[in-house]
């Protein structure tokens, strides 16, 4: 008996012992992202392929992002920042420099995409996707559309519009529309695009990001401001969703991905970011959240018609008019006090 309760004994040390290994061996990879930002299908992947989880938490703006982590928040070890938000970050140190050893696809990089940004030489980011913002309507209901932001000054649809929950991009419409530029840090012009918004917002049901791509593929929503891919994903299903870029231009916004300083698991967010930048893998995400990620070798892969979708790819006299969201430096607090103003009204 002795040496049976002996064997027995021993038995389960070991099976617990390969528990523990099997269980310290899974890491958890924790990501901080846009919604329908990426395939859930190559997280699996990825997921298989490293033996690992990966837990996916969601944000409807960089604002929202930046004050939650300038809070303090932590356990994320990869975050999908706009670039002008992500300097920000970088100069007050919360993010982590990059080992560039470690994500070799970066190779694959589109230089003229690079040159746009401020961490040209991806010291602390790896661009994620070119994203540029603009204008869903109900083609059915909406037979006067212009391709304009002036949309959202239009009566006839009040209380059935929306514009995004993102302060840049919201004031860069009306800066536009104005004729001045998106980067403005001159305060009349500042000014000027407060005050339209506060008469736009009279027309609007809220600023909202994930509830107008909900509204308008229920036609609860007539014209909302939205981002290119998420219309394009709607309008595949739902014909009567249509998108356009007004005709005064818009924002070019490059997404991002970074480690925050705090994270407990940067090995891994290296391989992640390395395994979104192989051609197969980043094609495969394109097709499916519809935004071009900036991959020479992953652009040649993509259907034609992908590439032909002025949705997904702008119109060159478009692209010209349009501009890179940047970083204002302190100017931001200005952009920062007029938006709480126009939403607490």
């Amino acid at each position: 008996m002795k040496i049976l309760f002996k064997l027995l004994k021993m038995s389960l040390c070991l099976s617990l012992l390969l528990t523990v290994s099997c269980s310290a061996q899974k890491k958890t990879l924790y990501l901080y992202n846009w919604a329908d930002y990426l395939s859930p299908q190559l997280v699996k992947d990825f997921e298989e392929k490293n033996n690992c989880r990966v837990v996916i938490s969601y944000f409807d703006s960089n604002e929202s992002m930046y004050a939650k982590m300038k809070a303090g928040a932590q356990g994320y070890d990869l975050i999908f920042p706009t670039s002008y938000i992500a300097a920000v970050m970088a100069k007050q140190n919360m993010l982590m420099p990059l080992d560039k050893s470690k994500i070799p696809n970066v190779k694959y990089m589109m230089p003229d995409i690079l040159e746009k940004l401020e961490d040209s030489k991806m010291e602390y980011s790896v661009p994620y996707a070119v994203t540029f913002s603009g204008i869903g309507y109900n083609n059915e209901v909406v037979t006067d559309f212009k391709p304009s932001w002036g949309m959202f000054g239009s009566k006839k649809y009040a209380g059935r519009m929306t514009m995004l929950n993102d302060v840049r991009q919201t004031f860069g419409a009306a800066l536009k529309y104005l004729g001045y530029s998106f980067n403005s840090t001159n305060d009349k012009e500042v000014e000027a695009a407060r005050n339209l918004l506060m008469e736009w917002k009279k027309n609007l049901a809220s600023f909202t990001v994930d509830d107008a791509k909900l509204g308008i593929a229920s036609k609860d929503f007539m014209v909302i401001q939205g981002y290119n891919g998420d219309i394009l994903q709607i309008g595949k299903e739902k014909k009567y969703v249509s998108f356009s870029v007004p005709e005064e231009g818009t924002a070019l916004a490059v997404d991002l991905m970074v480690i925050p300083a705090s994270a407990k698991n940067p090995e891994l967010a290296h391989e992640f970011i390395n395994y979104m930048q192989d051609p197969e893998v980043c094609a495969q995400n394109m097709v499916f959240i519809n935004y071009l990620m900036p991959n020479t070798a992953a652009a040649k892969l993509i259907p034609q018609e992908l590439k032909d979708n002025p949705s997904f790819m702008m119109k060159p006299e478009v692209f010209q008019k349009s501009e890179v969201l940047r970083d204002l430096g302190d100017y931001n607090q200005t952009y920062i006090k007029y938006w709480n103003l126009i939403k607490a009204k």
